[in-house]
Formats: structure tokens, sequence, C-alpha cells
């Protein structure tokens, strides 16, 4: 099956990443501390979205074409170095181009505060994103290492805003997660019907400076919760089915709960002392399955889904159901 990861014209994958390779496999290397322009050339950002105006054939009777007449308040954006179509919009869409997300990390990264990790476009060039991380590792017990991580996503189709969020790693496993920073999706978000602000995007972002710390707290209060047979089962119950839950029958969820309480007990990470029969452990089971588990096209659809799609949903309702239990 096709991938959605888009390819250079050289074949490259349109991605790249620092040290060793991301959790979802995908890009080339780079050496450590690349300069930003080559991230911005390796991760196939170095290019813009153009927009063009739309027309079609109008015909006669006979179906003779009589003129072209242009499609008013609406335009097609296209790539600019291969020209293929992205997406049709109106005009008061305001585009992101690919260049700016990577810009947006410039001084970040010169500061010393962060370094790139990864970046790529999706989608064929429909979505695009960098990941820096903070050098701020954090220990929750024993070895059990986590590591943040500063995301910053878009879209030129209307399918995403211009999206920041903080997420994390678990070392131990490669489990991605969200962390709740300015609302309840765990993103600042800022629409395309207006411009997008570097500053003022950073600004917001600093108004959330806490919440590493937050989620440093909220990680040990996990780990030393524990949580009985019962407790578990209905755990994921909840996450997976919500509300619904009573009303489905039984044999329709012993698929999920069976393959989801196999990876609470026995899956990646799961022997560490943090993980093992405490909600720590409930929501890497569900942060494993949907990373890592959960069945895809591809491994491109795996990463869209896990940061931007169902599977980052699943992962937010799995935290929102864990933090309940402390």
């Amino acid at each position: 099956m096709a991938h959605e990861l888009n390819f250079n014209s050289a074949g490259k994958a349109s991605m790249a990443y620092a040290g060793e390779t991301p959790w979802h496999g995908l890009g080339q290397q780079l050496t450590p501390d690349a300069p930003l322009d080559v991230w911005t050339r390796e991760a196939g950002l170095d290019w813009e979205v153009k927009k063009g105006a739309i027309a079609y054939e109008v015909r006669d009777e006979e179906n003779n074409p009589v003129r072209m007449q242009t499609v008013p308040a609406r335009w097609a954006l296209y790539r600019s170095d291969t020209g293929e179509p992205l997406s049709v919009m109106s005009s008061n869409y305001h585009i992101t181009q690919p260049r700016a997300v990577m810009e947006f990390f410039r001084d970040l990264t010169e500061g010393g505060d962060f370094k790139m990790e990864t970046a790529g476009v999706l989608r064929n060039g429909s979505t695009y994103w960098a990941l820096a991380k903070a050098e701020d590792s954090f220990d929750v017990g024993g070895g059990d290492v986590v590591l943040p991580y500063l995301l910053l996503a878009t879209s030129c189709d209307g399918s995403m805003s211009n999206t920041a969020q903080f997420t994390t790693t678990r070392v131990v496993c490669n489990n991605t997660l969200s962390l709740a920073v300015a609302n309840k999706t765990g993103q600042i978000r800022v629409p395309h019907s207006t411009q997008f602000n570097a500053d003022k995007f950073k600004a917001e972002l600093g108004l959330c400076a806490d919440t590493w710390s937050q989620f440093k707290t909220s990680a040990t209060s996990l780990s030393k919760r524990k949580v009985s047979k019962e407790e578990a089962a209905r755990y994921f119950l909840d996450v997976f089915y919500g509300d619904e839950a009573e009303s489905i029958d039984v044999e329709a969820k012993r698929p999920m709960i069976e393959l989801v309480t196999k990876i609470y007990l026995d899956g990646v990470g799961q022997r560490a002392k943090t993980a093992q029969g405490t909600a720590w452990g409930l929501l890497n089971a569900v942060t494993r399955f949907a990373d890592h588990e959960r069945k895809a096209a591809s491994r491109d659809t795996r990463l869209q889904s896990a940061w931007f799609g169902a599977g980052a949903r699943l992962k937010r309702d799995a935290l929102t159901q864990a933090m309940a239990m402390v």
C-alpha cells in the first residue's frame, strides 16, 4: 500500500531525524546539531505552498467549449517544487509555509534549550511538522525515564490548525503522550483564519511552562497508585468504550480488552516497578497499543494517528481516566 510520507526527487523519504531511529522508524538520519537549513532540506520542507486561480470550461448545448470561467473566492493550493495539488481553500485561508515550521525552532535550538529530533512531511505535503527535545529528562522511579518534547504541526488542507503541544516519550518502550497545556485537548491551536505569528505562539506556550513540572508530579502519583484487577478491567472499558461500555456485546469487547490487558501484564516496559499493577502501567498499556500495536495501513498512518488522529484522542482519554484514579 502506498505510504502517506512524501518522497523527494532523490527517492528519499521526506523526513529527517537525529540520534537513534525514532519509534515510528521513518526518515533519514542527520548528524547531531545539524544547521536548521540542513534540517529544512533533508526533512523535505524546502518548498512553498502556492495558490492559483480555479477555472472551469463553460460549454454550449453541443458540448463545444465557449470560454473559461474562474471560481470566485476560492484558490487551489499546490507545491512550488512539483506543482502537485494539495487542496482547495477559501480566499481568507492563511497559509503557514513549511519553512515557517522549522524557523519556529531557530531561537529555541540556537539558545540551547531544545535540540531538533525529527521533522517531516505527510500526505504529499498536506501535513508537516517538527519535533524538538528539551534537555530535562525525568525518572519516574527505578530508571523509568521520560523525555520531554515540543511538537509544532500544521496542514494546508484544512484538516489541522497550527498546533503546538508538549509531548513525552517513555524511553523504555518509546510510548508517546501529549501533555495537557492550555485546554482539555492538550494542545494550543491557532486557526488558519488568522495569520500565524510565531512570537505570539511562543508567548502562549510560555504561559504553560509549568506543564512539565505538573506532569512529573502526575506521573509519580500514577506510579504509586496500585490498582486491582477489577479496576484495571473497568479502566480499559471506560477508555475504549466510554458510555457505550454497558451496551456493547461482551463478545465484541473481548478481543480488544484481552489485547490491551496482555500489554498491561507483559508488554514492553510493563515489568518496571513503576508500571506493575499501577495506574501508570494502565496508561502505558494504552499508549503502547495506540503507538505500536493498533492496526494501521502503514507506519505513516500510524504516526498520523498517534500524533494527530484517533490514536492521539485515545491517549488523551487514557490520561484523563488514569488521573481520575489519583
